[in-house]
């Protein structure tokens, strides 16, 4: 008999307790407050923020905090909001 361990997949984390859901909500928090300082630091051409915004890696994986496109750091935590929501009710 053979056994396939799986390693856990960092986008979809296993929450199985309350404490699990409001450690990953606090580190989505972190990465969000980490994208919003470089955004206020912003001080150039508003084209050149939506391009930045886009294009390049200047926002923060929300589970991970590896360099990100803003928009993805958007959609990346989407499934995670209902199941927090979930937990909390």
């Amino acid at each position: 008999m053979s056994f396939i361990i799986c390693e856990m997949d960092h986008r979809r984390p296993v929450m199985q307790t309350i404490a699990d859901a409001e450690h990953v909500h606090a580190q989505i928090l972190d990465r969000a407050a980490r994208t919003a300082t470089w955004l206020r630091s912003f001080d150039a051409d508003p084209m050149m923020l939506l391009r930045k915004l886009r294009l390049e890696t200047v926002g923060h994986d929300p589970l991970t905090g590896a360099p990100l496109n803003v928009v993805e750091q958007l959609n990346r935590p989407s499934p995670f909001w209902s199941r927090f929501a979930q937990s909390r009710s």
